[in-house]
């Protein structure tokens, strides 16, 4: 999965950052210098998301546990689908979002970013001033066509799955989902808003980390949390930042993170998981390269021509980024590995789960039962 996300990141890059840092030197032997530099900063973007996320904590459950095998196998393939797409094999990469879908429904959204994928590249040459008025119309006749048929392929599957589970929609439970049972609108929505503000923190600062973070553990909520202000305020922030400068890299990511979000967030229809790490598995993936694109951005901008052939001056910015991606990498990696040792059996797990969700009543449940099968009566008290 790491290497895999290590084909995607390069593609990401539209090609401006590097017009533009190639822009600040002049003559013909600084632009030379400059431009293998700019080339191996893109690897070092991918590079940056590939490692973050092969060490971030958010991936232990998915990870450790049997469940989360669903997880890895449909981010494979959406991943897959994604690498196909932009390498110019259309059909393939719908091939593969519907592999991602069979292995989770969450897949589907794949097909979903692709639509956006073809919108955002219409508009961008549409757009271009040196595109004249019969190939922009050829331009948005060719993406028509390829969006229909991705929208077709996204109902066919929705259709599909629809009529597998009889034509209606599951009925949770209150152990399953209490917030969907609530009788008041604005509870609701507030106390979603307040898990969608959980999921973006667990991804900024994965802690603390419990295998249920279910009944129990979540409080009903009449007024909007600081996290889930702070989190949408974020996110909108930074879209607007990335319309109005036209920057349509940072756009790709924050779709690819956000779209495989919507069918765990309760939006579109209540589901059988209210909070869960695994389900920020493929979400992850956009956020990962995000951060990869930043990092290779800051440490391009700071780049200067050297006073030898082939050679160039890493300023301070640049240092000082590398430096903070160090220390949040080795933070990561520490807080996987030793997060990686709850799972070592049932016991463990269940007694970590308390340490960090002491409301939840899956893990009291649980620990009660490992401790009666221990007969370890003294623990019951």
């Amino acid at each position: 999965m790491v290497g895999i996300l290590g084909l995607i990141s390069p593609v990401f890059d539209d090609g401006d950052m590097a017009k533009r840092q190639l822009g600040k030197s002049k003559g013909n032997g600084k632009r030379t210098k400059l431009q293998g530099t700019v080339h191996g900063g893109r690897v070092g973007g991918a590079s940056a998301s590939a490692l973050l996320f092969a060490v971030h904590s958010i991936h232990v459950e998915a990870v450790a546990g049997l469940v989360g095998r669903a997880d890895i196998l449909c981010g494979i393939f959406f991943m897959a689908s994604i690498i196909a797409y932009h390498r110019k094999h259309f059909l393939l990469s719908i091939l593969f979002g519907i592999v991602a879908t069979l292995c989770k429904e969450v897949g589907i959204t794949v097909l979903g970013y692709l639509v956006f994928c073809e919108a955002l590249d219409c508009f961008a040459k549409s757009s271009a001033p040196r595109e004249g008025t019969k190939q922009r119309e050829r331009l948005l006749q060719f993406a028509g066509r390829r969006i229909a048929i991705l929208i077709l392929s996204i109902l066919l599957m929705v259709i599909g799955r629809v009529k597998q589970n009889g034509g209606k929609l599951y009925k949770w439970t209150v152990m399953e989902n209490h917030i969907s049972l609530d009788p008041s609108w604005l509870r609701r929505v507030m106390t979603y808003a307040h898990t969608h503000g959980r999921y973006g923190l667990f991804l900024l600062f994965p802690a603390p980390l419990a295998f249920n973070h279910g009944y129990g553990c979540i409080e009903m909520r009449d007024t909007p949390s600081l996290v889930a202000v702070s989190m949408y305020s974020l996110l909108i922030g930074a879209i607007a930042q990335a319309v109005l400068r036209h920057d349509w890299a940072v756009l790709r990511c924050i779709a690819m993170a956000a779209l495989p979000f919507i069918p765990a967030s309760n939006v579109l229809f209540p589901v059988g998981t209210i909070l869960a790490e695994r389900l920020l598995y493929v979400p992850s993936i956009g956020f990962c390269l995000l951060c990869g694109l930043v990092v290779q951005r800051v440490v391009d901008s700071d780049l200067s021509p050297g006073n030898l052939p082939h050679t160039v001056v890493v300023g301070k910015k640049a240092k000082s980024t590398l430096v903070v991606f160090v220390v949040v990498f080795l933070s990561l990696a520490t807080h996987t590995w030793r997060s990686t040792y709850a799972w070592e059996s049932e016991l463990s797990l269940y007694q970590w789960g308390l340490a960090a969700e002491p409301n939840s009543l899956t893990a009291l449940n649980n620990l009660a039962y490992q401790y009666m099968h221990t007969s370890n009566v003294s623990k019951l008290r």
